[in-house]
Order: C-alpha cells, then sequence, then structure tokens
C-alpha cells in the first residue's frame, strides 16, 4: 500500500498543483504523423494543440519548437485555453493549451521528431498564424464516406502518454500498464500483439477494424451503420455515441499516446459536432419529444479543442448547454411519470456547464455549473418525500422516486437510486473539483461510497449465461435503496464502472485527512468481477464464425465501460 503522504502528493497533482514550478525548463517530445496519401514535396503546415499542467507556464513567449537536431525552427505559439477558477468563474493565469503552428519538410518520412522547449524565450517567429482548418482535408472511407464531410489534419501529432496524464485533459490518468494489477483491463484496450488474438481489442472492434468480422457482426445496430443519418439507413443510428463514444476513444489515446486512436477520436468529434442543432441535441437521435439530453456532450469536442489547437467547436460547445439547461435538474418528489428525472440526465446537464466555461471562461456557466452542484449536495444530504411514499431514505445517493427514473412503477420500493447512473454523476464531480476546489466533494463522494457499500452491493452466484457460471463475487445492483431492490439484476455488466464510486470516495478520504480503506477495498472487489466479466466478452475463436474477438454488445458499452474508468488505477494507489 502507497503511504498517505504519497497518495495524498498524487491527489495534489491530478487536481492541478502542477509537477513542476512555473516557467520552468522542460523539453517534451512531440511525434508528426503524416496521413496524406503522398507526402507533400517539401514545406507543409502543421498545427496543433499543446496541453499543459496547472502551474506549469504562465507565458507563451517562453515556448519554443526545436527540430530534432536542437536547433530552433519557426513557429507560432498562441494560448488557446488559460486554467480557470470554476469557484469565482475567473481566469488562472497558467496556460492550459496552446495552439503551436510550423513548417515541417517531411522529405521521404512518414514521421518525424520535434521538441516544444518550455523556459526560454522564443526567438523565431511565423509571419503569421494561418486558420486551423486552411488545409484539413475530407475523409473518405467506409467509417467516413466523403458525402458526410468530415475533415481532419493531414498531419496528426502525437505526445507521451506520461505528459498527457499529468496535463489533466480529462483527469489525472496514468499511462497503460503503470500497474501490472491493471493488465486485465489495460491489455483488451491496447493490444497490439499479432500473436495474441489476432491483434484486436475493444478499440478495434469499436471502430470496426477487424477484417475477418461479417458485416452483420460489426458495430452497427441489426446490420446499420451507426454513423449514417435516418432515411438512409432503416437502423437505429445513435445508440453506438451514447456515453459519448469520442470521449472514451480520447481517454484511450491519452494514456497511450496513440496518434491513430487521437485519429479515431477526432473523426468521431467532428462527425458527432456535425449532427448537433443549434439547440444542442444530437439529431440522430429522434427529436419527435423535443431531444434527448442524455446524447448531448461537449467535453469530446473541447477535448479536440486542447490536442488539434483547433477552436471551430467553440460554437457546438455554447449550443450543448442549451440542451443541458433544458433538463430541470430540480427533482420533484411528486412529479410522477411524466418528467423523467436521473442521475445520468443530471450528469450530462452539469457536466455540460461545467466544460463551456473551461473552454470560454463565461462566468454564467460556472454560475450554473455551481448551482448545480449546490443541488446536488443538498439533494443527498435531504432527500425528498411525497405524500404516497413518505420520506426517502438517507442512503447517501440521490434518492427518486422508481417512475421518474423508468417511466412506469408497478408496485415494490419506490425510492431509488442507480449505482451505475451514479458513475456519471461521480465522474463530472470529479471534474468539478478539479476545476473548483470545492471541498464538499470530499464528503459527498465517501456518501456516494458508503450507499455502494452499504446499499448498492451483495455477494451473489449466477448461472445468469449459459455454460460460464461465475464464482460467488461482488455485484452492484442495477437500481437500489435500503428499503429493497426494485429489479432484482445481478448487475455484471456495470461491476468495471461501479468501481470508479468508491475508487474516488477512497481518492477523497485521502485528500479529507482520514483515508478509508474499506473503499479501496470494495473497489478492488467489484474489479474482480469485472475481470471476470471482461474475459467472458473475449472468444477468441470468434472468427470461425465471422463475429469479433473483442465483443461489445451493445455497442455502448464501449462508453459506459472506459470512459469513465481510466483514472481508477490511480485513484486507487498511484503516486506520480
Amino acid at each position: 500500500m502507497k503511504s498517505i503522504a504519497t497518495l495524498l502528493l498524487a491527489a495534489a497533482m491530478c487536481l492541478g498543483a502542477g509537477f513542476l514550478n512555473p516557467g520552468q525548463a522542460a523539453e517534451i517530445t512531440a511525434k508528426l504523423h503524416c496521413v496524406l496519401p503522398t507526402i507533400p514535396n517539401g514545406p507543409m503546415l502543421v498545427s496543433f494543440g499543446m496541453p499543459f499542467p496547472k502551474g506549469f507556464i504562465k507565458d507563451a513567449n517562453l515556448i519554443r519548437v526545436k527540430d530534432a537536431a536542437g536547433t530552433e525552427i519557426p513557429a507560432l505559439v498562441r494560448t488557446l485555453v488559460p486554467w480557470r477558477n470554476l469557484a469565482k468563474g475567473t481566469n488562472f493565469s497558467s496556460i492550459r493549451a496552446v495552439l503551436i503552428q510550423v513548417n515541417v519538410d517531411f522529405g521521404s518520412k512518414r514521421s518525424i521528431i520535434l521538441k516544444v522547449e518550455t523556459g526560454t524565450t522564443r526567438t523565431k517567429d511565423l509571419a503569421a498564424e494561418q486558420p486551423v482548418r486552411s488545409n484539413w482535408v475530407l475523409v473518405s472511407d467506409a467509417k467516413y464516406p466523403g458525402k458526410y464531410q468530415v475533415y481532419e489534419p493531414p498531419v496528426y501529432v502525437s505526445l507521451s502518454p506520461a505528459w498527457l496524464g499529468r496535463c489533466a485533459v480529462k483527469s489525472r490518468v496514468l499511462p497503460y500498464f503503470n500497474d501490472p494489477g491493471f493488465a486485465w483491463y489495460d491489455g483488451p484496450l491496447t493490444n497490439k500483439d499479432p500473436n495474441l488474438n489476432f491483434g484486436q481489442n475493444f478499440f478495434k472492434t469499436a471502430i470496426n477494424a477487424d477484417p475477418q468480422v461479417t458485416p452483420a457482426e460489426r458495430i452497427w445496430y441489426l446490420r446499420k451503420n451507426p454513423y449514417l443519418p435516418p432515411g438512409e439507413d432503416d437502423g437505429s443510428p445513435y445508440e453506438p455515441w451514447l456515453y459519448d463514444r469520442s470521449m472514451t476513444m480520447f481517454t484511450i489515446y491519452l494514456r497511450s499516446g496513440d496518434y491513430r486512436v487521437l485519429r479515431e477520436a477526432h473523426r468521431a468529434a467532428y462527425f458527432y459536432a456535425s449532427k448537433l442543432n443549434s439547440n444542442g441535441f444530437f439529431t440522430l437521435k429522434p427529436l419527435e419529444e423535443g431531444g434527448d439530453v442524455k446524447y448531448s456532450y461537449n467535453e469530446c469536442l473541447f477535448t479536440d479543442l486542447m490536442l488539434l489547437g483547433d477552436e471551430g467547436h467553440l460554437e457546438a460547445i455554447r449550443n450543448v448547454t442549451k440542451a443541458a439547461a433544458s433538463f430541470n435538474y430540480v427533482y420533484k418528489g411528486d412529479q410522477g411519470y411524466e418528467r423523467l428525472w436521473t442521475e445520468r440526465h443530471l450528469a450530462f446537464s452539469w457536466l455540460a456547464f461545467i466544460v463551456a466555461f473551461e473552454a470560454t471562461g463565461n462566468a454564467g456557466y460556472a454560475r450554473q455549473a455551481r448551482l448545480r452542484a449546490n443541488y446536488i449536495f443538498h439533494h443527498q444530504n435531504n432527500p425528498p418525500a411525497n405524500a404516497d411514499h413518505g420520506q426517502a431514505p438517507d442512503d447517501g445517493a440521490l434518492m427518486h422516486g422508481f417512475d421518474s427514473h423508468e417511466g412506469y412503477w408497478e408496485g415494490g420500493p419506490f425510492w431509488i437510486f442507480s449505482p451505475w447512473q451514479t458513475v456519471l454523476l461521480v465522474d463530472v464531480m470529479q471534474r468539478y473539483y478539479q476545476h473548483s476546489r470545492d471541498t464538499r466533494v470530499w464528503a459527498a463522494a465517501q456518501r456516494f461510497g458508503e450507499a455502494v457499500i452499504n446499499v448498492a452491493d451483495g455477494l451473489r452466484s449466477s448461472t445468469d449465461w449459459p455454460g460460464y457460471e461465475f464464482p460467488e463475487l461482488t455485484i452492484p445492483a442495477y437500481l437500489a435503496g435500503s428499503q429493497g431492490n426494485v429489479l432484482e439484476w445481478e448487475d455484471y455488466e456495470h461491476c468495471l464502472d461501479v468501481a470508479k464510486i468508491p475508487a474516488f470516495a477512497f481518492y477523497c478520504s485521502c485528500l479529507a485527512g482520514a483515508p478509508q480503506e474499506k473503499f479501496r477495498t470494495e473497489a478492488q472487489k467489484l474489479l474482480e468481477t469485472a475481470e471476470q466479466v471482461t474475459a467472458y466478452w473475449i472468444r477468441p475463436t470468434a472468427h470461425e464464425a465471422g463475429k469479433s474477438i473483442y465483443r461489445l454488445s451493445p455497442p455502448r458499452k464501449f462508453g459506459w465501460w472506459f470512459r469513465t474508468t481510466a483514472d481508477v488505477d490511480y485513484l486507487l494507489n498511484q503516486s506520480p
């Protein structure tokens, strides 16, 4: 076990204390990958985003670019976004991300190395900034046919996962395989060994990258391509985008530094942004009822902005807050079936305002984010009541009526919470804390952890899946409450993501100065189950039937498993 001092140091770094002094000299390797069919003859403009940890550097003039031999080359360096103070709605002095532009001659090479040096005044500047999208190229392949107008840069720039993880682009993460105990999680996302399951992994399944999988078995609903709009495809094209498909890919890039993952994440973000209307709703999801806020995200768009240096997503980032505002986040104890209210709706509504403030600095977005935070803390500690069902139990979660969660109620315990949807809320709360330092999060996170331990989990054995009987392991309930579980589902599929709740609770207990080992123990028990479940969905002989070895069924599983859990190993026991 790591020492408490080490954990607290790791916590401070994760949440923005900075791991180097402001302006200290450093050299960060950037690898440039030309993705054009033919390498240009002569120099070409390369634009990319460069993130920094909080407190690392304040002046963009102290950033310069050198070639592989160490010679400074002309560069344009401009601040894209500063680190911002969500608690006050103001900016910090330190830089969060810059735009870098350079002219580079690849010669006959597909990739070259540049060095980004900090702490020394830049002496060579480009004459003028060029629009980042000025030389982007149209994507035209089986995943994104040209008629859908998805554009990408001719060169992707990758950074090391060690650097990316420290920059807390989403949260503090570690490179894959930093902890051998998480190899069961890391391997199925990053496998590059062609001798192991044909080099496939869950990410490759998500992007249909396995040529041995037949069209009928690819990631589309009933053979329907998820990228195509209604009218051209008679399926359900929106489901794989639930839980933010693009952001899930970005988390894999942040831990791997693999430019091929960055490329797919950008393409997904660009396509997704093109399908957001002016009110921030995802138009591949039918809009008959006015839009669905749980499909409205701007986290992936802001991440794309920071990593590619492109500010073209700003309007869409703002528009998503309109969708978020359409959800009435205050739960009414007697609202009944007519208005759904879930932790998932609340989480994505909250996240939209947090991210919009990070991207724009608009103090109004910060105020909306704080209002939702205030409400969440109040609801957690003051459970609702109604005339028919009395007082909701004080279980530590956001208790609400089964009818407003599922749209119906047929008897049984009325007051419930959803462990797996609470994960989405806790993930947003972690981001909120990173930018606000609101210490109320410490207690709230631990109360959510207590809810998982005392209410949502139980030791059960299962014969749910014929031919595969799990040993007795810890499994969260699908819907839970101390009055009884409403749906007696053994929710194996959410063991991985639910583990994030006690993991963050343990982390916050360390921040509060009173580490609670029970939270780490509970997270580890859930992860033991998740390891078994992950193994179940890996089918080494699946190619014989034209199926994917790493199965994602339903496709949205890619997001609920991996978007919120990229930092669980760090939260539990890692040092910087």
